[in-house]
């Protein structure tokens, strides 16, 4: 339910949502600031809008594949937060990489379903993974040992 007590219907005229157990319309919306805009994530789409050199408003759309968070692994509590954070950190770091080309006034297209593409972002996906959890993680534990 949204705060005025409506569910926002999608274009079918059916809730975008899931019902949870009391009845309730549960959303699945999420985003993260990027350069110059903001990029939003809903269960089946992604939304980049980003403020150009010229000060116009460009707005990027994408599918996301929602066949991640079905079946077996979906179901698997452990896998499943790995899947989940896998595709999160991805969907971020496209989504950064477009925004600082449009941003710097870059017009091509840019592909990142290349393997330059994809090694940037399982390189970024590492180094972050590595330097925010990782790292942290071990360095806790080291210094558990010593006291």
């Amino acid at each position: 339910m949204s705060s005025n007590g409506h569910s926002a219907p999608s274009s079918n005229g059916k809730s975008s949502a899931g019902v949870n157990e009391h009845g309730e319309i549960r959303f699945s919306y999420g985003g993260q600031a990027v350069i110059e805009g903001v990029m939003m994530r809903g269960a089946h789409n992604a939304a980049i809008a980003v403020r150009d050199p010229k000060g116009q408003i460009v707005i990027h759309e994408q599918p996301l594949n929602a066949t991640l968070y079905r079946g077996r692994i979906a179901r698997t509590p452990f896998l499943r937060g790995i899947v989940g954070l896998w595709d999160a950190l991805g969907l971020g770091t496209r989504a950064l990489m477009w925004a600082a080309d449009v941003a710097i006034g870059e017009e091509e297209e840019v592909n990142f379903n290349g393997p330059i593409g994809w090694a940037t972002i399982a390189f970024s996906l590492v180094l972050g993974v590595g330097l925010f959890f990782l790292l942290p993680t071990t360095l806790a534990t080291g210094i558990a040992r010593l006291l």
